[in-house]
């Protein structure tokens, strides 16, 4: 029983606190000059359809300008985060605490970004094309595909990927 003044409030069905759910792609990986590099990032438990995508990761590199970067359900349904932007800085995030956040919801494309590359950009394509997955569809294999068209010198080093979802 509650004491007066007290009153139990419960939200109400269409009320109902989303907690987003958060997949990591698990230790560095190098991508070697001149290749492509598929980074699996494995997501389980999603119960509902869909509503929000958005992608944190911290990459280096000599020219972020010489790199592609797409995201692939297991769907499978793909959408181009950055081709080839970055010009000669060396880095998208400054580290893997601050990150570069690709998100729809963000003011400025990464295409039309200046470095510091650190927050939120939009991506090339739109996340939005994952919306409504549903949990047969979005749970699985995720891919980031990195492309590197450099052909000398060190290869880009992709130091953390974090898939966050909204369902």
């Amino acid at each position: 029983m509650l004491s007066a003044g007290l009153m139990r409030v419960m939200p109400r069905e269409s009320e109902t606190v989303r907690v987003p759910q958060m997949f990591h792609h698990e230790g560095p990986a190098v991508v070697p000059p001149g290749a492509d590099m598929e980074l699996p990032i494995f997501v389980f438990g999603l119960a509902g359809p869909l509503r929000d995508v958005t992608v944190s990761l911290h990459v280096r590199h000599h020219a972020m300008g010489q790199l592609s970067l797409g995201l692939v359900s297991p769907g499978p349904r793909g959408v181009l985060l950055s081709a080839l932007s970055g010009g000669a800085s060396s880095s998208f995030g400054k580290s893997c605490q601050e990150p570069l956040v690709f998100t729809d919801h963000a003011p400025v494309s990464i295409a039309d970004a200046v470095p510091p590359h650190m927050g939120p950009y939009r991506a090339v394509g739109t996340l939005a094309a994952f919306r409504g997955l549903t949990p047969p569809v979005a749970n699985g294999c995720w891919r980031l595909i990195v492309s590197d068209v450099g052909r000398g010198g060190t290869g880009a080093l992709i130091a953390c990927v974090t898939l966050t979802f909204q369902v």
